[in-house]
């Protein structure tokens, strides 16, 4: 290796002789392009690289406590909802029972208003007519010597005919099923006596 270079050294010897003359002429004119080139690079460098310091410095560090802030904040809005939120859900909790008896009592009075309504509405039923129909039942079953006939849900009158057997005699219109304790109440008043039978059945004598 070393003999191959020797030997193309020796062969070029005056082109190596000439080429460093020719860079001894031209390196004195060559310099200021090397250091101008050198200046204008460190000229752009120094700039870029104070921005980028100065950036890292101070902006993303101001950045950064922004942001830390602002999780402080949303930390705090959060909390103060949560708190709010379980404030709520505390009073709302409270005033459950309250509500719920206010509504219990609600209920409880519209239902107390409804049965003395349907009560009131029995009540008229027998002085208008039901107290007409029944004694002219009772007149048709005393021209047979009978005094007991029985009411059913629908208001049909029926007498027992022999073992269950049943034979209807009228109906009552409009009979309140729902009150009949109102009804047997007026009756007693007036001097029939009553009883409850199977599948609910009012009987009714004298």
């Amino acid at each position: 290796m070393m003999e191959e270079m020797n030997k193309w050294l020796y062969a070029h010897k005056k082109l190596c002789v000439i080429t460093g003359i020719f860079g001894l002429l031209v390196s004195p004119f060559l310099w200021p392009v090397f250091l101008a080139v050198i200046i204008q690079s460190l000229s752009l460098v120094i700039p870029v690289a104070a921005g980028l310091f100065f950036y890292e410095k101070f902006i993303m560090k101001k950045d950064k406590e922004e942001t830390n802030e602002n999780d402080d904040d949303n930390k705090q809005q959060k909390n103060h909802a949560d708190a709010r939120k379980v404030h709520a859900d505390t009073e709302k909790t409270e005033d459950l029972p309250k509500n719920h008896e206010k509504g219990s009592e609600t209920v409880n009075f519209d239902n107390q208003e409804k049965q003395a309504r349907c009560r009131a509405q029995a009540a008229i039923w027998y002085e208008k007519e039901g107290f007409e129909l029944i004694q002219a039942i009772r007149k048709t079953l005393e021209s047979e010597n009978r005094n007991r006939f029985s009411v059913n849900r629908e208001g049909i009158c029926s007498i027992s005919i022999g073992k269950r057997k049943y034979r209807r005699i009228g109906i009552l219109k409009g009979y309140p099923f729902g009150q009949t304790e109102v009804i047997r109440e007026k009756l007693k008043k007036d001097g029939f006596i009553t009883s409850m039978g199977c599948n609910n059945y009012l009987w009714i004598s004298w």
